[in-house]
C-alpha cells in the first residue's frame, strides 16, 4: 500500500488517497526475482511523475510542472536490503551504507568506515543487469555485494 504523506494525517488512510501496489505471494518469502517482477510495473507505472507533470491551478492558469520521487521502502531489514539490491547482513559486505567487511563487525569506530557512494552502487548494479551470465552476476554480486533493482 502507498500512501501521500503529503496529505494532512487524518486523510493519508483513506481508501480514495491510498494505492494499493501489490502483494507478495504467500506462504514464504519472495525471491529476489519476485521481488524484481513486483517492483517493475510499479516503477513504470509511476514514472511518469519522475520526470514531471504539468498541473493547472488558480495561480498557474498556464500550467506549472511538478516532479514527484518515491522510494517505497518500509518493510523488515531482510525485505528493505532484497527489494534495494542489497545482500543480506550475512554476506561479507554485510553493510548496505558502508563498505565494511565482515571480518572487521567489530570496529566500532565509524570515523575508519567508507561509506557507500549512490553512483558507485548504481554502477555496479549496472554491471550486474548487463552481465551475460549467471556466474558473471555471481562474481559481480561477490565483490560489490549489490544486485540491480528497478529501484535504482
Amino acid at each position: 500500500m502507498m500512501f501521500c504523506l503529503n496529505l494532512s494525517y487524518h486523510l493519508q488512510h483513506q481508501p480514495e488517497n491510498t494505492y494499493f501496489a501489490g502483494i507478495t505471494p504467500p506462504p514464504y518469502e519472495p525471491s529476489v526475482t519476485t521481488i524484481t517482477a513486483l517492483l517493475d510495473p510499479i516503477i513504470k507505472q509511476l514514472q511518469h511523475f519522475y520526470h514531471g507533470q504539468v498541473i493547472r491551478t488558480y495561480r498557474h492558469q498556464a500550467g506549472i510542472t511538478k516532479r514527484v520521487v518515491l522510494l517505497p521502502a518500509i518493510g523488515d531489514l531482510p525485505a528493505i536490503r532484497k527489494a534495494l539490491g542489497f545482500a543480506r547482513v550475512t554476506s561479507h559486505h554485510f553493510c548496505s551504507f558502508c563498505t565494511l567487511h565482515k571480518s572487521d563487525i567489530e570496529n566500532l569506530n565509524s570515523g575508519t568506515w567508507k561509506l557507500r557512494k549512490g553512483t558507485e552502487v548504481i554502477a555496479a548494479a549496472e554491471q550486474w543487469r548487463q552481465a551475460l551470465t549467471k556466474k558473471k552476476q555471481e562474481f559481480i554480486f561477490k565483490n560489490h555485494s549489490v544486485r540491480w533493482s528497478s529501484l535504482h
